[in-house]
């Protein structure tokens, strides 16, 4: 069932090749900025969304 969700999850966002961790972190700092842009902190969600890309690029997520 893990593995399921896992891949659903996963091709939701493109990131089949995430584990469930690197899922869940990445669906984690996708709230946070959107928690953050509705609440006008355009930097920081600016800088969220770049160390999100950094973090899932170095991992090997395309």
């Amino acid at each position: 069932m893990i593995k399921d969700l896992e891949k659903m999850i996963g091709s939701c966002f493109c990131i089949e090749q995430a584990t469930l961790l690197e899922t869940l972190l990445i669906i984690i700092v996708l709230i946070a900025s959107s928690y953050a842009i509705f609440k006008g902190y355009g930097v920081v969600a600016l800088i969220i969304w770049y160390l999100t890309r950094y973090f899932t690029r170095k991992a090997g997520v395309k």
